[in-house]
């Protein structure tokens, strides 16, 4: 058997880095650990065989020692350098031997609004937990989990930590408490990154909005590895997208107009943490169906082996399908629909009692129907093809799942398409008042209330049917408050709910904007100036 070629350090004098790993499969640790005073700086330029380079931070990881971690990502020889306040330690280089595996990489974001995985770009089903065993996890095809790094706690987190990803599980870590200061604040986020970063992993920042771009920035500047970043907020931090570093969002709320208005207004990733499945298995079933087709990749609390079991049917469907390259689709009566056109189309019926339609391109398609409640997929035995589909599921006590797909397109496009198959379309808000198809009647007044918020309502001004089952999303902005958009109601009709902290000085000016997205997936917006008061 051929020996494998040894990690090669260079012996130091009088301080000596230490041999601590041999070859490395990729993705996973190699420790360099280093003696070193208190106070000491080291870190490593890391170049891969592709010649990419990463500056990977040293931290304290015992008394009188520190550690560089490295995750090599590719197959070969990884060389470094040394940086380091110590004379005895800086300039000097070394290599190590990464090993081939089959480990799917680092998850990054891709295709505008999805996830792929590692250097070759693999689709990546995202499938969240907020808790539990990484082998039960495992079991039940979860791939990610929340977990909130107490600090006090920080060698059993990462025992956690590389518990999961053993089990090919990226773990999502939620900052939070992190020190007030900046000056402190950038030393602890630089000892977490350099502790943390070489694990699959991605980051969730909690606090307010100026910390979030601070802390943010930075973790975009110094994590070597880019993992995805974003923040934990009220209902939604799509906002913080225009600060420059998240690049995901995450929800706090599961409710169905703002994720589908938002997915059409931001080109990211989204993920709901808002899913919980209480007492009521059979509506979080319908929850986390309609969340999907929100845009939303879930993450979800379970409380039951029949919630269990509903999120086990949902990941088998989509497992069959091209997730990353679909859609929202609008050409659909009685239903909601995801599609790659001319592909395949994905309808789910939440309450099947009228037949469905849907205008698909014309091709023979092969004919499914999935029942979400026990996974089953019925195969009609004949292939359908036309352009107008028309038909009820095979019962009206429960949903059902429509899926139209030509498989054989399907197995050629695997062949022939690494990952994307088209350009996601991007639309632009239209907001020329004579071509909104409705207006803000309320509020009436240009004068509102914190403390006592007015209802808000708007009045379909030309009845169509594409304006016969629109969604409406309202937000509020108080420029100088800092915060940006907030938001403040969704529906044709409510009452506004202003957030305490939209600004701290009254009275401000307040710029209310109302999004409508009609039955064919167009995107409106009005716009109307307030004056603010507490």
């Amino acid at each position: 058997m051929m020996k494998l070629p040894q990690l090669l350090l260079i012996a130091l004098a009088p301080l000596g880095a230490q041999t601590v790993c041999e070859p490395t499969p990729m993705y996973s640790i190699c420790d360099l650990v280093f003696d070193a005073p208190a106070g000491a700086t080291i870190q490593a330029e890391v170049r891969s065989p592709r010649h990419r380079t990463f500056l990977m931070p040293a931290f304290a990881s015992a008394p009188g020692k520190m550690t560089i971690r490295v995750s090599p990502t590719l197959a070969g020889q990884w060389d470094y350098r040394i940086t380091s306040s110590l004379p005895a330690y800086n300039g000097k280089t070394g290599s190590f031997e990464a090993l081939p595996n089959d480990h799917p990489g680092f998850v990054v974001p891709a295709n505008l609004r999805h996830w792929a995985t590692g250097e070759d770009k693999q689709p990546h089903l995202w499938l969240g937990a907020t808790g539990g065993e990484p082998e039960l996890l495992a079991t039940q095809k979860f791939n990610h989990v929340r977990l909130v790094l107490d600090q006090s706690k920080l060698d059993e987190i990462e025992k956690q930590i590389r518990a999961y990803n053993d089990k090919r599980i990226t773990v999502d870590i939620v900052l939070s408490g992190l020190p007030t200061m900046w000056q402190e604040r950038e030393k602890t986020l630089k000892y977490l990154i350099g502790r943390f970063s070489a694990f699959n992993i991605t980051w969730q920042l909690e606090g307010s909005r100026a910390a979030l771009k601070e802390t943010g920035l930075a973790l975009k500047r110094l994590d070597p590895y880019g993992h995805p970043r974003t923040a934990v907020t009220s209902d939604t931090t799509a906002p913080l997208l225009a600060d420059g570093w998240a690049n995901y969002i995450v929800y706090t709320t599961v409710d169905d107009q703002l994720g589908a208005i938002e997915h059409q207004l931001y080109t990211a990733p989204k993920v709901s943490i808002a899913l919980e499945e209480r007492n009521d298995p059979e509506e979080f079933r319908r929850r986390l169906w309609n969340m999907w087709f929100n845009g939303q990749y879930p993450t979800v609390k379970l409380a039951s082996d029949k919630g269990a079991k509903y999120v086990a049917a949902w990941q088998e469907l989509f497992a069959r399908t091209r997730h990353w390259d679909i859609e929202p689709f609008f050409d659909v009566d009685g239903a909601r629909a995801l599609a790659l056109e001319g592909v395949e189309y994905i309808v789910y019926i939440e309450k099947p009692s009228i037949p469905v339609e849907v205008l698909v391109e014309k091709h023979s398609y092969d004919l499914y129907w999935f029942n979400p409640l026990t996974g089953e997929y019925l195969k009609e035995k004949k292939d359908w093809k036309g352009e107008k589909f028309v038909a009820q599921p095979p019962s009206t006590d429960h949903d059902w799942v429509l899926h139209l797909s030509r498989d054989g397109r399907k197995e050629g496009m695997l062949k022939s398409y690494k990952f994307e198959s088209r350009l996601p379309m991007v639309q632009e808000l239209e907001m020329q008042d004579k071509m909104l198809p409705f207006e803000i009647v309320e509020p009436q007044a240009d004068t509102v209330s914190r403390k006592n918020p007015p209802a808000f309502a708007v009045k379909i001004r030309r009845p169509t049917r594409a304006t016969r089952t629109m969604m409406f999303l309202w937000t509020g902005e108080v420029v100088t408050g800092g915060q940006g958009a907030r938001v403040l109601g969704t529906g044709e009709k409510g009452q506004l709910k202003i957030p305490a902290d939209m600004t701290l000085q009254y009275p401000a000016v307040l710029s209310l904007r109302v999004v409508g997205m009609n039955a064919n997936g167009k995107i409106y917006a009005a716009d109307k100036v307030l004056r603010l008061t507490e």
